[in-house]
């Protein structure tokens, strides 16, 4: 016959299961704060090879930066920065004109270099609704000039 369970046989037993619980989410935690941490380490390392390419393609000039006024001045500027990038047929023509496969790589650094130009308060709103460079120069164009 099976020994009769007493009380302090089952505090205890649940104590145990509530200690083992209570590790397994501590070790939940940090495996979270680990793979947390790797994954900053490599959004960091991503970022830095994004910066490390625009230098590249920049020849490691700096952007001219947007702020909200002077847009003649800047887009006068930013047209030769980009020609001399060798980006500029993208944005005048469009990608689609551009449509060849080799060409989509500087269709995606045309538009990163000019978001990378405009300043946090001219506001990115109209970032939304374009999709490639040629659109959002234009929005730039009809927002400011």
């Amino acid at each position: 016959m099976a020994e009769p369970v007493t009380t302090l046989a089952v505090i205890s037993a649940v104590s145990g299961v509530t200690s083992a619980l209570v590790a397994l989410v501590q070790l939940a935690d940090i495996v979270e704060t680990k793979l947390q941490k790797r994954k900053e380490r490599k959004s960091e390392a991503e970022v830095a090879r994004v910066l490390a390419e625009v230098s590249s393609i920049t020849g490691g000039r700096s952007i001219p930066q947007f702020r909200g006024s002077g847009y003649e001045s800047w887009r006068k500027t930013m047209k030769a920065f980009l020609k001399s990038c060798d980006l500029w047929d993208f944005v005048e023509k469009g990608y689609k004109a551009m449509a060849f496969v080799k060409h989509r790589k500087k269709e995606t650094w045309a538009m990163v270099i000019i978001v990378l130009a405009l300043d946090d308060s001219v506001g990115h709103c109209m970032l939304l609704n374009a999709n490639t460079s040629k659109q959002l120069w234009d929005g730039l164009q009809n927002k400011y000039q």
